[in-house]
């Protein structure tokens, strides 16, 4: 346990605490007196018990590392840095002054232009000397950016910085920064280089200007899928006196893509100082002959580009594409669950699936794969032995002869061969045999499932229905959705309506749309149904899936205590098509057990075979 902090107790022998001057979650920062050089110094410090183990202690010494080797006039300095009592600390240039947040809540239509691109400027200078001295931030925002004596600024709180040449203690998949500054390769949890700072430093810019960021947004979500798809806004809409230039540096510096962003923040610093010293301008941004804003991109002083020719980046399928990515993602699920027990369980459960699923030894290649001929159906069937066999060799022809008439008369007659076989092979062989006949005809298809032993328990018929109007659903999706509307289950229906609308987005996006927004069910089923459209859109459509996404937001609000349960709901739905989206999710969850029950699902879910 750590020795309780109190005025008077002297750290190291040197450093006399004070008094309080900021209280976080993973610590303190006080005023002190350095005894030997007799000055006020700034210390910061984290407890023994809220250190995430190793991590968070190799974190505080990177942070201390990476600040002391920077000498600029723009980046708080770092005298010292050890370890008493059971607190790490950190000694700090004292700062008299206020952080850009508080300036800004002051302010909340933002700075006057020009002392916003004067301040912006500054970041700038600030942050090149930092990434010239091998140093990424990663969490630049107005909180972390103080204002001192003659209007000068002084960057802070380089506690998740990354340095150059450093053995990285941050798990790759592992949100690191604040989200409404965060660059989109860090909501995806890659490595990061400099240009995510230079993201972050635009999103700053967004905010002196106008007084907000870029994208607020009320939940995760909804943030992340601004981040990630959302074209940004032009300064220009919401100050018109800006310039045309800042609205393209603006654009340049939230590109989606690293490498469309301005090459450095030199640059950045440049554009900025020659803008400060330039009247604002009281009209629009320049047009070209067909009315359409110009930018310059995609670095500052570029070729010229239109606004219509800015790229959009779509959301990524979060669905894993190899071992590696899922168990990135299962890992960041599992260290972000609270309950030390459930979160070691869950690690646990990553660590066995990660050897489970290693690669299988190097074997000779044996040559090329000889693939054996097709073979005829009716001379397989004159050489199978039983009902069972035959009904296989009739569904395997069915299968070849698929989009045919004949597929459908080789179902017709493996259910007929069926009626032959024990009664629990039957079952297996007629839920095969409808599934794969709904696309032809969804009702004969639902009359033979009613024929399947134990068919007559309502919610077992219901869920073979299902089945069936899933496979239905690109074929003859309005009798898809009327099979699906008939069953009784509020869950059951609106889950099956999800499925079919999911699989209609490739090729009727408006009619799958239609269908989750007729869906009548419980509250929380339509809004983990509109949920996981608006995840299918997110690549494909990004405005139509904010739209449904919004809509999902509004219901969930009017659900009170059942909205964390519904947001576990999705979680579950949403873990193996989109991982990363159900990770945020999961984080909006404000009730601790719950919210560790829906990680460790996800962490389930992802280490499943």
């Amino acid at each position: 346990m750590s020795e309780p902090l109190v005025p008077g107790l002297l750290l190291a022998e040197r450093y006399r605490l004070e008094r309080v001057l900021g209280q976080g979650a993973m610590g303190q920062v006080w005023r002190c007196t350095d005894l030997r050089l007799e000055r006020e110094v700034a210390v910061k410090l984290v407890a023994s018990e809220l250190r995430a183990g190793r991590e968070q202690e190799v974190r505080l010494q990177r942070e201390a590392k990476a600040a002391a080797i920077l000498d600029h006039p723009g980046i708080t300095a770092v005298f010292d840095a050890g370890e008493h009592g059971g607190w790490l600390y950190i000694v700090m240039q004292l700062l008299q002054g206020e952080d850009l947040q508080g300036v800004l809540e002051r302010s909340p239509s933002g700075l006057p232009v020009q002392s916003a691109l004067d301040l912006a400027a500054q970041i700038a200078d600030a942050l090149a000397a930092a990434h010239e001295g091998g140093v990424v931030h990663r969490d630049l925002k107005p909180a972390n950016v103080m204002l001192v004596q003659r209007n000068r600024i002084k960057i802070c709180d380089f506690g998740i910085a990354w340095q150059a040449g450093s053995e990285g203690v941050t798990r790759t998949g592992v949100l690191m920064g604040t989200p409404l500054y965060m660059s989109p390769e860090q909501w995806r949890g890659q490595r990061v280089d400099h240009r995510t700072d230079l993201y972050s430093l635009g999103c700053v810019l967004y905010s002196l200007l106008t007084g907000e960021p870029p994208y607020p947004a009320t939940s995760l979500y909804a943030l992340m899928t601004q981040h990630l798809t959302a074209e940004p806004p032009l300064l220009s809409s919401r100050r018109p006196e800006i310039s045309g230039n800042i609205d393209a540096l603006g654009v340049a510096l939230l590109a989606k893509d690293p490498a469309a962003r301005p090459a450095d923040a030199r640059a950045i610093q440049a554009a900025l100082d020659r803008q400060s010293r330039t009247p604002v301008r009281v009209d629009g941004p320049p047009r070209d002959e067909a009315g359409m804003a110009v930018l310059r991109g995609p670095a500052v002083g570029g070729p010229a580009v239109t606004a219509a020719q800015v790229p959009r980046s779509s959301v990524p399928t979060s669905s894993p594409a190899s071992r590696t990515a899922t168990k990135a993602e299962a890992e960041r699920a599992a260290q972000d669950i609270a309950d030390p027990a459930l979160r070691a369980r869950a690690l646990r459960r990553v660590a066995e699936a990660a050897i489970v699923g290693r690669p299988a030894a190097t074997v000779e290649d044996p040559g090329p794969t000889r693939v054996a001929p097709p073979i005829d159906p009716d001379v397989a069937l004159r050489h199978a032995v039983g009902p069972d066999a035959r009904c296989r060799v009739m569904l395997q022809a069915a299968r070849a002869a698929a989009g045919t008439e004949d597929a459908m008369t080789w179902l017709l007659t493996a259910a007929e061969e069926a009626g032959s076989v024990d009664t629990g092979t039957r079952a297996d062989l007629l839920r095969e045999i409808t599934v794969a006949l709904a696309p032809y005809d969804i009702d004969r298809a639902i009359y033979l499932a009613n024929q399947i032993p134990g068919a007559t328990v309502a919610l077992r018929r219901d869920k073979e229905h299902a089945e069936i109007a899933v496979a239905a659903a690109v074929a003859d999706p309005a009798g898809a959705e009327r099979a699906a509307r008939g069953l009784a289950g509020s869950t059951l229906r609106a889950d099956t309506l999800a499925r079919i609308a999911i699989a209609l987005v490739e090729r009727l996006p408006d009619t799958a749309e239609q269908i989750v927004r007729r869906i009548d069910a419980r509250p929380q089923d339509r809004v983990v149904a509109l949920t996981r459209l608006s995840a299918a859109f997110s690549a494909r459509d990004p405005a139509r899936a904010a739209a449904l996404r919004r809509q999902a937001d509004q219901e969930l609000q009017s659900l009170g205590p059942q909205a964390d349960r519904t947001r576990g709901a999705i979680v579950a739905a949403l873990a193996k098509s989109d991982s990363t989206i159900a990770y945020y999710i999961a984080m909006e969850i404000r009730d601790t057990p719950l919210r560790d029950a829906a990680l460790g699902t996800l962490v389930e879910l992802l280490t499943e075979p």
